[in-house]
């Protein structure tokens, strides 16, 4: 596994999207669209909402590589404990007066094989996968 730290701000966007593709690229992944939209999703959710204006050590920590036969990318932060698989609700697609937004996490979970959420050590940890 192949691991990278940066600032969680959005402007970072585009490092650790380079990091994922060129690792799934190594990996000989083909299906990057997919994984591109879920790691997107899921930085963009951290630099926005895991930290407050307070918090000093505003880090992320991203493993990526291959892992019994899966494409895997972990995300680690020290924000708020919050587990996005519980909280978000599953949105109802085919309301024709369904609210704005809400469809991050079932758009992460549609792209990837196996997505898992863990509170450990003062830190949040999200696990995708993706059958290689």
């Amino acid at each position: 596994m192949k691991k990278m730290m940066t600032s969680a701000k959005v402007e970072n966007l585009d490092k650790v999207m380079d990091f994922v593709l060129k690792e799934a690229s190594d990996q000989g992944f083909a299906d990057l669209h997919r994984v591109e939209l879920a790691v997107e999703e899921i930085f963009v959710n951290i630099a926005s909402y895991a930290y407050d204006d307070t918090d000093a050590e505003m880090e992320v920590e991203i493993l990526c590589g291959q892992t019994r036969g899966f494409l895997q990318i972990q995300f680690f932060d020290k924000g708020a404990a919050f587990n996005p698989l519980a909280e978000a609700a599953e949105p109802d697609l085919l309301a024709k007066d369904r609210p704005i937004g809400g469809l991050g996490v079932y758009l992460v979970k549609e792209c990837m094989d196996e997505v898992d959420y863990r509170y450990e050590d003062g830190k949040n940890i999200l696990t995708l996968r993706k059958k290689l």
